[in-house]
């Protein structure tokens, strides 16, 4: 400032070098601030992606460590090979695989999509409606199921 008073004699130009300072001191403040909610809207993010992964993964461990196996009905079986569109050669290869099992004298339907790369997991055969299958439940909520690896 010393410098800028020495060079500038006039009063006024002083007093605009202040109001130039005070000026950039108030956008450092808001500044901060918004870099202050940035990061705050940051972790509230990471924080709901890690609670959402939290219950994802318990869910699926529920099933492997606390699940129970039963023999299921194909009830629906549809086998989908199609372009995706015109301009891009990807393929949807895949089974759409209805079934039910009963639990404790209820009955329970569910849906399976199954890609064709991994059919060789679950089958040595080609399946057919009215086959059975073995599903993995979990016993609290039958509703979160799947078919059963071989």
């Amino acid at each position: 400032m010393f410098n800028f008073k020495r060079k500038n004699k006039n009063e006024k130009t002083a007093d605009e070098f202040l109001n130039y300072q005070f000026r950039n001191a108030n956008e450092l403040a808001q500044q901060k601030q918004t870099k202050i909610i940035g990061i705050g809207i940051l972790l509230l993010l990471l924080t709901l992606f890690v609670v959402f992964g939290h219950f994802t993964l318990s869910k699926t461990n529920g099933l492997e460590k606390n699940g129970e196996v039963a023999i299921g009905i194909i009830t629906g079986l549809k086998r989908n090979s199609y372009r995706v569109n015109d301009f891009d050669g990807t393929r949807v290869n895949n089974y759409l695989i209805q079934y039910e099992f009963e639990v404790k004298g209820e009955t329970i339907n569910s849906i399976k999509i199954l890609e064709k790369r991994d059919y060789e997991y679950y089958f040595d055969y080609e399946i057919k409606v009215l086959d059975s299958l073995q599903i993995i439940f979990d016993p609290t909520n039958p509703k979160n199921n799947r078919i059963l690896k071989k």
